[in-house]
């Protein structure tokens, strides 16, 4: 290519970048090259577990976590661990001078054992929603005060914004859609399959405000037994495949043994092993035991 074609091709890219930041807003369009894309890690948020951060997600300084502007899926049998590691994850942003949020769906959880893990009950947001929808809608309102927030600290001070955010969203099987909740009957079918259409709808409209904010949204799912897979592995996680689709992280978790004192005592804690099943921002198909 002589150097009048280079000047041209050149000059078409300036265009095509102008233009479309002209027409839809600044970050719409850029080189791969530049600072500003939203697909690069700007921040990420340590779990304590520095085996567990190197497989996770690293940033541009160079540090190793859980990735901020990214959906995280967490799944796994009971009793695995997901909601300890959640909580820990929660802690990290407080002590980074971030906003924690748990939509706890379960109704199980424990005040005295997030205090005992560290977490500053003062400055923890928790919401307990009575159906779906309600918890979903909690999320997209918490990514847009987020962005108010954000723009206004902007505006007023001309400073960067270095607040993080996580929302723990847990979990996706712990609560039904409001129709199902309000169906006459266990049997009514009308619900079949709208747990996965909800998640579908709303991953496709919180993926980019979650990535623009730079807000890290950590889903927590249980694993159940497919009866209709012969071969292969059984396991399934409930409410289709959305989480599976739009999360560029995914974790998968098991109990793989006990802590104990002595040898014939009891626990005091578990073994856990984590899997990156999924992994956009780092190597995938990792393992390390915690």
């Amino acid at each position: 290519m002589d150097r009048k074609a280079m000047r041209y091709k050149s000059k078409l890219t300036e265009s095509i970048i102008n233009e479309a930041v002209k027409t839809h807003g600044e970050g719409a369009a850029a080189l791969l090259s530049s600072t500003n894309i939203r697909s690069a890690v700007t921040k990420t948020i340590p779990t304590y577990s520095p085996e567990l951060d190197k497989i996770l997600a690293m940033d541009r300084s160079g540090n190793y976590g859980m990735p901020s502007g990214r959906i995280v899926g967490v799944s796994g049998q009971e009793a695995c661990g997901k909601t300890t590691f959640g909580m820990m994850v929660m802690k990290s942003c407080q002590q980074m001078g971030g906003i924690a949020h748990i939509v706890e769906t379960e109704n199980a959880f424990d005040p005295a054992y997030a205090d005992e893990l560290g977490l500053n009950l003062d400055e923890l947001i928790i919401s307990q929603p009575d159906y779906l929808e309600q918890g979903l809608d909690m999320i997209k309102n918490d990514a847009l005060k987020f962005k108010e927030a954000k723009e206004e600290y902007i505006k007023e001070t001309g400073d960067k914004w270095d607040v993080p955010m996580i929302i723990l969203f847990d979990s996706i099987a712990g609560t039904a859609p409001k129709d199902e909740m309000e169906a006459d009957s266990f049997n009514d079918n009308q619900a079949r399959a709208l747990h996965a259409r909800i998640l579908s709808k709303f991953f496709r409209v919180i993926s980019g405000i979650i990535s623009k904010e730079e807000i890290c949204l950590i889903c927590t799912n249980q694993t159940k037994v497919d009866t209709n897979v012969r071969y292969g592995n059984k396991n399934a996680e409930i409410g289709g495949r959305a989480l599976k689709f739009h999360a560029s992280l995914r974790l998968d978790l098991w109990r793989s043994g006990f802590i104990r004192e002595t040898k014939d005592g009891d626990p005091i804690g578990i073994e856990t092993t984590f899997k990156t099943i999924k992994n956009k921002v780092m190597v995938p198909f990792k393992q390390v035991t915690v």
